[in-house]
């Protein structure tokens, strides 16, 4: 049977002191891949997740509210094919509406190949343009975290550098900048400490400042790290 969960919203109009009841948007969902929520300039609300097609084929999907998620659209698939595979992925995509596109980065192992994808919308999630990796030569990449700075989407994500110890070197932090062709930068590693980042975020502060945070997992205990940035224009 395809997938074995659905997706469901519930909002809130008081500040969560209470919320309404349950809206489904969708079954045949793959249950461990976490739901994005990203939010356009005329109250339109996205919702993506990986959905669970015939044969196992997982593809990600948006599915589209004009109406701040009372009703929902049918999902629409960002790439035709999806990576087949008899599991779960444990990996969510993220989202951004920026500059009047939808940008959405996700993880795929399909052709045998740790990726993350980079595809964007221009017609409010009727449709996707596939653009280049955002991972470049960064092995193992996964959990990307995406964050509107300026004008821009910037993506952190994990993985290793290829350079080191054959590839097998511990998961790093690395950040991209997507220009205004969709096109990402090469990804700038972000200093840690000595042990393997796990699902980092990145957060845009004041002043021109951006911070990043993960999960470092060291050969005795795990610890929150925080690293502090500048914004160059």
């Amino acid at each position: 049977k395809p997938g074995t969960s659905s997706v469901y919203i519930a909002r809130s109009v008081n500040q969560g002191k209470s919320f309404e009841k349950n809206i489904k948007i969708s079954g045949d969902v793959c249950p461990c891949c976490r739901v994005a929520l990203a939010f356009g300039d005329n109250g339109e609300v996205f919702a993506s997740w990986r959905h669970v097609y015939k044969d196992n084929e997982r593809i990600m999907v948006v599915a589209t509210s004009l109406d701040g998620g009372e009703t929902w659209g049918d999902p629409v698939k960002i790439t035709k094919a999806g990576w087949k595979i008899n599991g779960c992925a444990h990996s969510g995509s993220t989202m951004k509406y920026v500059g009047g596109k939808l940008f959405i980065s996700w993880y795929t192992g399909k052709d045998d190949k740790a990726a993350l994808k980079l595809a964007y919308s221009t017609d409010q999630g009727k449709s996707f343009n596939l653009a280049n990796d955002i991972n470049g030569q960064v092995l193992d990449s996964n959990h990307p975290d995406m964050v509107e700075i300026g004008d821009e989407p910037w993506i952190i994500f994990q993985g290793r550098d290829p350079n080191k110890k054959g590839g097998w070197g511990r998961d790093k932090a690395w950040l991209v900048r997507i220009d205004e062709n969709n096109n990402a930068s090469q990804p700038t590693a972000l200093p840690s400490s000595s042990g393997n980042v796990a699902y980092p975020y990145l957060f845009k502060g004041n002043g021109g400042r951006l911070y990043a945070t993960w999960s470092e997992i060291g050969e005795h205990d795990s610890s929150v790290m925080l690293c502090r940035g500048r914004i160059n224009s």
